[in-house]
């Protein structure tokens, strides 16, 4: 509406100068006699002694009206190239911060779970693994992994996994009840066992445009040692 509004506006303007400045130069003549003759001669300005002859030829309306039409379309691309870049702008700003919230929930989740653990059996003090094994705050096994993420891995066209927390309650069977999706569309993840009680945490979640990694060292509280 604003532009629309500024074009009318333009072209109304450009429209009145367009008709004043025709009568004035191309309509009007003022006679000025210099001699007994009566000579006839287009309006001119003298200055100093020096004569100068005022133009009596202008735009023609025709001329301002396609110049006007040029304007308002060269304004109408302008503005629709403009409101395209500012949108795909604001697509990408707000899914990346999207996809950080959605790391961000991961990470809190993942640490939620991790310290209140005890001791880190996997892996090892300075060794990196695509999965956790740590003792939990009741001395059960407690388990960290990556499984395939179906779902998204088919909607992304790309191999994506989910992160599962499962708890070993020494039942000899795999129990359901006790798994838990920590997080999906991870393209990757890996622990490392920065001392006995503590692990960092890279991982790179995506979505449909973009990915985001996140990198947390969590430290376990060994609640199941404490007196």
């Amino acid at each position: 509406m604003i532009v629309s509004a500024c074009v009318f506006f333009l072209w109304w303007w450009l429209l009145c100068s367009s008709l004043f400045l025709d009568v004035l130069f191309n309509d009007e003549k003022v006679t000025m006699t210099s001699n007994s003759n009566g000579v006839t001669r287009p309006f001119s300005r003298i200055d100093s002694g020096n004569v100068y002859k005022i133009g009596t030829e202008g735009f023609s309306l025709i001329e301002l009206l396609v110049g006007i039409c040029v304007i308002s379309m060269v304004l109408a691309l302008g503005v629709r190239f403009s409101t395209s870049i500012l949108r795909s702008t604001e697509k990408n700003v707000t899914n990346r911060l999207l996809l950080q919230m959605e790391a961000r929930k991961a990470a809190d989740r993942i640490v939620e779970q991790i310290r209140e653990g005890g001791e880190v059996v996997r892996p090892l003090l300075g060794e990196t693994l695509p999965y956790l094994v740590f003792k939990d705050a009741e001395n059960n096994m407690a388990l960290l992994y990556l499984d395939g993420d179906e779902k998204n891995s088919q909607i992304m066209k790309k191999k994506l996994f989910k992160l599962v927390f499962y708890t070993d309650t020494h039942t000899g069977n795999y129990e359901r009840d006790n798994e838990k999706i920590l997080a999906d569309s991870l393209e990757r993840l890996a622990f490392t066992s920065i001392s006995p009680f503590g692990v960092q945490v890279n991982a790179t979640v995506v979505n449909e445009k973009s990915s985001y990694q996140f990198i947390t060292h969590i430290g376990l509280m060994n609640l199941a040692n404490l007196d």
